[in-house]
């Protein structure tokens, strides 16, 4: 399957942990992320076609906060492993705050200019 998109993703030098705004649920880890969808690895697949309300928990302090939170649309998902054990789940960004807007910025230039070409959503 080809994906096209806008925008490179980037894969962060340090583990970032995803809950579930609402429910306080671990959702997974970060695998990369690009300026308009973040791609999950979970124990669980999210629902595709459902909307999330997700925050991202960075392990250092990116413009004075540890914490992002993103509305998201879950676009697909995937069995990541031959035992159904791991799910990539692809999803699009769909609202952030303008404070967010300005934490992922720094955190893709941070990243550098070495996008990932491997999974994607």
């Amino acid at each position: 399957m080809i994906h096209k998109r806008k925008h490179a993703r980037h894969i962060l030098p340090n583990p970032v942990h995803i809950f579930n705004s609402l429910s306080g649920e671990d959702i997974g880890v970060l695998v990369n992320i690009s300026q308009n969808g973040i791609l999950i690895a979970g124990s669980e697949g999210l629902n595709v076609d459902s909307l999330y309300q997700l925050e991202l928990r960075f392990p250092e302090l990116v413009l004075g906060v540890s914490e992002l939170s993103v509305g998201v649309d879950c676009l697909w998902v995937e069995d990541a492993s031959a035992k159904g054990q791991l799910y990539w789940s692809g999803c699009q960004i769909i609202d952030i705050s303008e404070e967010g807007t300005a934490f992922m910025q720094k955190i893709l230039l941070e990243a550098g200019s070495a996008p990932t070409e491997g999974q994607l959503v």
